[in-house]
């Protein structure tokens, strides 16, 4: 039984076709499996593979008989990216035909992810649709094309990468950290200084906090037995205004 481009196995064998990146073939479909020489008894698992259409149009994945049967053919956790109706064109007599756990993309969805030739179509962020899309295949392979441990987390990706964890962008704790210092220096290190200050009259401290995206401004007034203090503070998470 060929797989084209490729081999031949026996037909009483299982064919396990995994962690491939397929793509450019100048054919209609990127790969094809095809039965020409009798009825296909083993089972074939096509499963977290990453298929591109050719030209972006073709279909993904061909199974084609001449004549003969497969018996089972598994097709889980791939990622397709094609404009064709269906990624895959199943051209064949499947006895038993399991196919879930896919995902299909154009290439302008597919692109506006990240997943393009330039990087071989693997995920670029955590929030990416193959990431913990997929259904556990470990009963065959633990490992994606890169070497990274499937899965990351409890649920395995799709396609031919695992996305690995703690690749996600940490919380932008210094915006946090930032409003804290601001308040610790307005609440209790300004007025210990202005207790200890001998200053007479009045007394004007102006301080401009810039870092990154905040901005934090300090006044302090004192007239005799009047004082008076102001600030605003700003910031972008959680967009806190404190009027004069």
């Amino acid at each position: 039984m060929p797989l084209y481009p490729g081999p031949s196995i026996d037909l009483t064998e299982d064919m396990l076709i995994y962690n491939n990146i397929v793509w450019n073939i100048p054919d209609t479909y990127a790969i094809t499996v095809d039965n020409e020489t009798g009825d296909m008894t083993g089972t074939i698992y096509i499963l977290n593979n990453t298929f591109r259409g050719y030209s972006g149009t073709g279909a993904c994945l061909r199974v084609q008989d001449r004549g003969y049967s497969f018996a089972k053919v598994v097709i889980q956790n791939n990622h397709w990216i094609t404009a064709a109706a269906d990624a895959t064109a199943i051209e064949a007599e499947v006895t038993i035909l399991t196919e879930d756990h896919n995902l299909k993309q154009t290439d302008a969805e597919a692109t506006a992810e990240g997943y393009v030739e330039g990087n071989e179509f693997a995920p670029t962020d955590g929030e990416d649709s193959t990431i913990d899309g997929g259904i556990s295949q470990s009963g065959y392979f633990t490992l994606d094309i890169l070497g990274v441990s499937r899965p990351q987390g409890v649920i395995w990706d799709m396609g031919a990468y695992e996305y690995p964890a703690g690749m996600e962008e940490p919380p932008e704790i210094s915006k946090v950290v930032m409003v804290l210092l601001s308040q610790i220096f307005l609440w209790i290190i300004l007025p210990i200084l202005l207790l200890i200050s001998s200053f007479e009259g009045y007394l004007i401290w102006r301080m401009n906090l810039i870092i990154k995206s905040h901005e934090a401004r300090i006044r302090f007034f004192e007239d005799g037995a009047n004082f008076e203090a102001w600030y605003e503070l700003h910031h972008d998470i959680f967009n806190l205004e404190e009027p004069r």
